[in-house]
């Protein structure tokens, strides 16, 4: 019996400018090779789930990193 293995797209995606950006932004913080951007949803907010952005130096098990 064969098996066929059906990928998901990826739940976050940037485009090359924004990659850019990014990368000119870790540059001119200086955190450019030592950091990364976190992605997060929170609990919170009217809506019940928050979400947000922000510079991270350290992964952690469960994340997906990219």
């Amino acid at each position: 019996m064969d098996s066929v293995l059906t990928m998901a797209p990826p739940a976050v995606t940037l485009t090359e400018g924004a990659a850019e950006k990014l990368g000119g932004i870790l540059e001119q913080k200086g955190l450019a090779g030592s950091h990364g951007l976190r992605v997060f949803v929170k609990g919170g907010g009217c809506g019940g789930m928050q979400y947000g952005m922000t510079f991270d130096e350290s992964s952690r098990e469960d994340d997906m990193v990219f």
